[in-house]
């Protein structure tokens, strides 16, 4: 078969640095993000982990830090122990083909020419700095073999290395400032006239041409073999239009995106470990992340009524078994800002399009990824899905990425490793909106908060009564039904009553995640399931055949402050009427914690946390004792939300 090469290209302006406005380019179908915030950003490498190391732009010979990005955007460091004079161009020499030690990561240097490494360790190696061939490396890659090839444009020269001191290899009529090396090791390169050529069997020709208006201008290039988010081929900035061209094997252009020229002046590109295709922008001062955006279509409906109070019912339900009140927890669905809820379960049509997209999830426990539903049609909801599965549903929602969004994984898209924890507070400041798992509040409120904002009732319906089987609501069955088959509920959901279990964000107590709503499959316990007091609670492992999940997503989602949850906490404490020397006990607690955050101390949240779990030591010396079991429940659910977001802080 004959082989294509689908070549791209995206055009920027070179243009001094200046305090402008910097527009976000628009290319449709994908997402534009800031990746991180760098000064004067010019080449760059990702190493095998995911970090990405940036050279500085700069003409002069003034001594500079390269940077190294951690996975997913911080931590921005300087690298190495010296910092080095015009260090424009960065390759990283994984097998330590050149250096000699593994990981060692390369820095081109200017005026005179110069290379040297930076090793794991941190130490500057001085590789090839005197006697050099070339003048002014701003650009270095490798080729499959673990040749590095040099661009020199002040001597319009590549230049190449397998260890020893770099040789010529190919000179180019007008002066080059970008390379690429696609899968075949064909290399292209491309000149300040807007002309791309190729390197093949040590014959130079011309590709393609882009525009040229009389002023010189760069092009910057960048190959990838293909990904669930960019297609295999060439993609290469120029200066002139500010588009982003398509080109087929013919050489002939398709532009697919704008608003590349004027800024952000784009001076580099480079497809990570993760897909995405990375842009450096030296008047923007950042790294941009650029990615299909999901391919998951969903339904929503607004949670209004901010501020609401919660569910402050007395009494028993008289469904419950097991004389559960119908406020479970007390105080539930208690949320301060509007956001929106999947107006359905997540389907197995969404599901499908999410591993299709970005890869089945991974990560550790291996037992916690290994979705495969019991009921697999199209649109009955997903089933047999981890806690673990349906956060990273949730990330991919939010950035593309699996490991990156609300949910902090360890590792990347393609292993997203170990669960670290939660912060949708620095989530929303990367990408905006959000998707997460509501919490149990969060679900409480969309369920049986009534919209009118006059209270709240026991079933989602806006009754108080069981709904009967066959009514309107899967329960009692043998088989979960296709979403959206039945009644429309009191705030525009379907299947909150019923159909399967659906995850919350919230940790209840030990590692265990609440869930609610009931299933298709309730046996001896009939429709108590579907109600409010009913609270139920899984291993964040477990993927059974009668659980799901539906997404929420942010409005204008403000920052948990833990001291206002300290605070409703402490009234919780009040409401519940305890002995005096217990609340006296737990209330002092409470009021060291909030001490604590107010303290000028570099620990305080550490201090805060410390005295949060003396607090969950006492509630458990109380508990079926002094502090009923389903109250005991409540308060350490809520310390513990209090301590997942001061742990990510």
């Amino acid at each position: 078969m004959e082989k294509k090469l689908i070549i791209i290209a995206v055009v920027v302006c070179v243009m001094a640095v200046a305090n402008i406005a910097i527009a976000v380019p628009v290319v449709p179908g994908y997402t534009v993000q800031t990746y991180a915030e760098v000064d004067l950003p010019m080449r760059m490498a990702f190493d095998s982990e995911g970090i990405l190391y940036v050279g500085h732009y700069d003409a002069t010979t003034t001594p500079y830090y390269i940077r190294s990005i951690g996975v997913g955007g911080t931590p921005v460091s300087n690298y190495g122990d010296t910092p080095l004079g015009d260090a424009d161009a960065v390759a990283v020499d994984t097998y330590g083909h050149i250096s000699g030690t593994p990981g060692t990561v390369l820095v081109g240097c200017g005026y005179p020419g110069r290379i040297y490494g930076i090793k794991p360790d941190e130490s500057v190696l001085s590789l090839f700095t005197t006697n050099t061939a070339f003048h002014n490396p701003t650009q270095m890659i490798f080729d499959s073999t673990g040749r590095l090839l040099i661009l020199d444009p002040t001597y319009s020269a590549v230049y190449q290395t397998s260890g020893n001191n770099p040789t010529f290899l190919f000179s180019t009529p007008t002066a080059s400032f970008s390379i690429a090396v696609d899968a075949d090791d064909r290399i292209f390169i491309s000149d300040s006239l807007g002309v791309i050529r190729i390197y093949e069997n040590d014959v130079l020709s011309e590709f393609a041409t882009l525009p040229y208006s009389g002023v010189p201008y760069n092009l910057m290039m960048a190959f990838t073999e293909g990904n669930e988010h960019w297609e295999a081929g060439l993609y290469v900035v120029s200066d002139d239009t500010g588009e982003l061209y398509r080109f087929d094997s013919q050489g002939q252009p398709t532009s697919i995106g704008t608003g590349f020229n004027p800024p952000p002046h784009a001076i580099d590109l480079v497809f990570g470990p993760d897909g995405a295709l990375y842009v450096s922008t030296s008047t923007g001062n950042e790294i941009l992340r650029i990615v299909s955006e999901p391919a998951v279509e969903m339904e929503w409906v607004t949670i209004g009524n901010a501020g609401n109070p919660g569910d402050t019912r007395t009494g028993i339900d008289p469904y419950s078994p097991y004389g559960d009140p119908f406020a479970n927890p007390y105080g539930c669905g208690a949320v301060g800002y509007e956001y929106q809820i999947g107006k359905y379960e997540v389907t197995n049509a969404q599901w499908n399009a999410f591993t299709s997209a970005a890869g089945a999830p991974t990560g550790n426990p291996s037992s916690a990824y290994d979705q495969t539903s019991t009921y697999p049609g199209a649109q009955q909801p997903t089933n047999e899905v981890s806690w673990y599965e349906a956060a990273q549903f949730c990330n991919y929602l939010t950035s593309g990425d699996k490991s990156l969004g609300v949910y902090l994984f360890s590792g990347n898209n393609t292993n997203p490793g170990d669960f670290l924890g939660i912060d949708r507070t620095a989530a929303q400041a990367t990408y905006g909106t959000i998707f997460f798992l509501p919490t149990e509040d969060e679900w409480y409120k969309a369920a049986y908060y009534k919209p009118d904002g006059s209270g709240y009732s026991s079933f989602a319906n806006g009754l108080d009564t069981m709904p009967v089987v066959g009514g309107g609501w899967n329960y009692y069955d043998s088989t979960p039904w296709n979403v959206g088959t039945g009644t429309e509920e009191q705030n525009g959901t379907f299947d909150m009553m019923g159909n399967v279990w659906e995850w919350n964000e919230t940790l209840m107590h030990g590692s265990y995640r609440s869930a609610r709503s009931g299933s298709f499959y309730v046996g001896h316990l009939d429709g108590f399931t579907l109600s409010s007091s009913h609270r139920h609670f899984m291993y964040p492992d477990d993927d059974w055949w009668t659980v799901g999940f539906r997404v929420a997503r942010s409005a204008e989602l403000e920052p948990a402050d833990p001291v206002e949850l300290l605070m409703q906490l402490a009234q919780d404490v009040i409401d519940l009427n305890l002995q005096q020397g217990i609340s006296n006990s737990l209330d002092a607690k409470l009021g060291a914690a909030m001490q604590a955050l107010d303290d000028i101390n570099e620990n305080n949240d550490v201090a805060a946390i410390n005295t949060l779990e003396a607090f969950i030591n006492a509630v458990e010396a109380q508990r079926g004792n002094k502090i009923p079991e389903a109250d005991a429940d409540a308060l350490i659910a809520k310390v513990l939300e209090i301590i997942d977001l001061l742990s990510a802080e």
